[in-house]
């Protein structure tokens, strides 16, 4: 389990839990269940009543087919269920989206009373993300489905205008170990960074942010 795993589920509340992009994203042809990094699994196993939703009919169908029930075919953007939830996750999502503020709109709808919201999401003013973006401009984000950057200014704007109050930030120190599905680039460089990253203070180093939301 990741670092960023583990800190989602230290700040999640249940019983009643909503994972938002469940199936775990765009870019595979289905959802890796295998893998530890597929978060919902982990909430699954510690929530009782745990739900999901995901743009993708054909990976929740994948999901339905395992076992999966409480998954739902919705835009994360203008989702409607006849459910409530005590926390409502959306782990690496807002990024993704054309409308984050909608999305968090829809999400509090759905909130019991004291419920939070927590999203993780990359943080644009880190290091690593500021190397990358001048090593390979105008190549600036190594994801293609990426719409937008944020920080803690722009999530609390965000948060504000959706009626939310921001309840913690806190920034995440997590680079993908080297591979060889990575460029040589990235293969040279990211040891040397995890060995010598640890000398700068976080707020520098950072990858990306938690941050967790309440109405």
């Amino acid at each position: 389990m990741s670092s960023r795993i583990s800190l989602i589920l230290s700040e999640t509340v249940g019983p009643k839990v909503l994972d938002v992009g469940c199936t775990g994203g765009l870019q595979t042809q289905r959802p890796v269940t295998e893998s530890p990094l597929w978060m919902h699994q982990h909430i699954v196993e510690r929530f009782d009543d745990v739900w999901g939703i995901d743009i993708s009919d054909q990976k929740v169908k994948f999901l339905h087919d395992r076992g999966y029930s409480q998954t739902r075919a919705a835009d994360a953007q203008d989702f409607t269920l006849e459910e409530s939830f005590d926390t409502i996750i959306a782990g690496e999502l807002i990024e993704h989206l054309e409308n984050p503020g909608q999305f968090l709109r829809s999400a509090a709808r759905h909130l019991r009373p004291g419920g939070r919201i927590v999203l993780t999401t990359p943080y644009a003013a880190g290091l690593p993300n500021l190397m990358y973006a001048w090593v390979k401009y105008p190549k600036t984000c190594a994801n293609p489905e990426h719409t937008m950057w944020f920080c803690p200014s722009t999530i609390g704007v965000l948060a504000d205008r959706a009626n939310l109050q921001v309840k913690e930030i806190r920034l995440l120190d997590e680079m993908t170990a080297a591979s060889s599905e990575h460029g040589r680039l990235y293969r040279i460089l990211q040891p040397l960074y995890a060995r010598l990253g640890k000398l700068l203070p976080l707020r520098m180093r950072a990858t990306g942010m938690l941050i967790v939301l309440s109405a």
